[in-house]
């Protein structure tokens, strides 16, 4: 097998300020493919649920241009995964629009190939008729409403839709739904490498300069695969890898660190060894690949109401002692005073910002400050009703009265003007489950195009 160089140059296109030093400094390293995720669930599903990009249009075109340009000065394929920042066809369409924005300022030519992750409902509900919709990390079963209410639904790609459009001669991959290893170990796994080892590898890249030391997930990695081993190291000379920086990965989004389930198998790192090559390389070699059933993880957001949200800051020492009981009190409060709202049309959440709002009744540190903020958020059934239901309850605590408390209004101090604010559309993941999909290219659609 060839050896092979595959650059990372940031953990998510437009996410973050790009090094664009640290990039440069990777080309002159003669690499075989430059590869780069561009997507998470991890703001929410709002994102999936609206066909929304999670990044602005600047920040994502600054480093599409920057990967473009280098793959096709170099003549080395690049592949884009997840696109638009949740991989659905609005998102891919969106990145698409961009590609042919540089490419038209930049004068560039290329054939490339989009992969489409999209899955359509009808066979979503085939599965879910047969028992074949596996729920995951907690998701409730899956029903026919949920399905049937969904906005998008999506598939997680593994290597083998890659592949083939590397095997086509693809010079530009840009694929909807991804997983973020197989972005950067296709290529390997295509060579021949061993699968377990090029998808830890990918594991590792992923979220680029996050494995060095300093970590800093805009900075460019690298990794060389060779034989039964591959190395990994930043191109930014002020850090490093070590073998903490690189062994700590396998913690990430993880439940077990020796297992990273994935279409068709399970990548396993029992007897995974990490050793310092050199000051600022880590090599990596024994991770191994466990087939299995293949099941690819569908992701679908549905809508469920408006949502409005009003901030506040208390710092009266009664009002913290008692601030449950104050807004135990103020839900009832606006529940008498709307009640041609049925109670089911709304729902009523609060987060107190400086004691528990993150970790919830998981805190194992419930010490309040001297001062919170209290987030009030609504979910109703149109955008009026979730921001009446805001406006009386911040107003409710903000003059609550009790005998507890000295004073007499004022217990809460509005951060903004206007103090209520309408955020729109309000959605939940409505599928996070697997499903069988014996053809690993099945659920996908590839087009070819002439770009430039």
């Amino acid at each position: 097998m060839r050896p092979l160089t595959i650059v990372s140059p940031t953990a998510c296109i437009g996410l973050g300020p790009t090094d664009r030093e640290a990039f440069r400094a990777a080309l002159k390293l003669d690499p075989d493919l430059i590869g780069a995720d561009m997507g998470s669930t991890d703001p929410g599903p709002y994102y999936l649920g609206a066909a929304a990009p999670h990044v602005s249009r600047i920040a994502a075109k600054r480093d599409l241009e920057m990967i473009l340009e280098a793959s096709r000065e170099l003549g080395v394929p690049c592949i884009v995964g997840t696109a638009g920042g949740n991989g659905a066809r609005p998102h891919v369409e969106w990145t698409l629009r961009i590609i042919h924005e540089v490419a038209e300022e930049k004068g560039l030519r290329f054939e490339m190939d989009v992969i489409y992750a999209d899955v359509p409902l009808h066979v979503l509900l085939h599965h879910f008729e047969r028992g074949e919709l596996e729920s995951l990390d907690g998701a409730p079963p899956a029903t026919e409403e949920a399905i049937e209410q969904s906005t998008y639904a999506v598939a997680q790609m593994g290597v083998e839709p890659l592949i083939a459009s590397l095997d086509r001669g693809s010079e530009v991959i840009i694929a909807g739904r991804c997983c973020d290893d197989a972005i950067f170990a296709a290529l390997p796994v295509r060579e021949g490498y061993e699968k377990g080892l090029a998808l830890h590898m990918g594991k590792i890249l992923e979220c680029a300069g996050v494995s060095a030391s300093p970590s800093f997930g805009f900075t460019t990695m690298v990794a060389r695969m060779e034989d039964d081993s591959f190395t990994v190291f930043p191109t930014d000379p002020r850090r490093r890898a070590t073998v903490a920086s690189v062994s700590a990965h396998s913690l990430y989004e993880r439940r077990d660190p020796f297992r990273e389930p994935g279409p068709g198998g399970v990548t396993e790192s029992t007897d995974t060894t990490y050793e310092q090559a050199d000051e600022r390389t880590v090599r990596v070699k024994g991770s191994k690949w466990i087939p299995g059933p293949y099941k690819l993880k569908v992701e679908a957001a549905r809508q469920i109401g408006y949502r409005s949200v009003a901030l506040a800051g208390i710092r009266g020492p009664t009002t913290l002692r008692y601030l449950d009981a104050i807004v135990r009190d103020a839900e009832k409060t606006v529940g008498d005073q709307v009640r041609r709202l049925p109670r089911e049309s709304y729902r009523i959440a609060y987060h107190v910002f400086g004691r528990d709002a993150v970790m919830k009744s998981m805190e194992p540190i419930p010490v309040p400050g001297h001062e919170v903020g209290l987030m009030i958020d609504v979910v109703a059934d149109d955008q009026e009703n979730a921001a009446a239901v805001t406006d009386l309850m911040l107003m409710t605590i903000f003059s609550y009265g009790s005998p507890k408390l000295k004073s007499s209004s004022g217990n809460i101090a509005p951060t903004y003007s206007p103090w209520t604010w309408n955020v729109g559309p309000a959605y939940e993941f409505s599928l996070y489950h697997l499903f069988p999909s014996p053809d690993p290219l099945e659920p996908y659609a590839t087009e070819t195009v002439q770009v430039g």
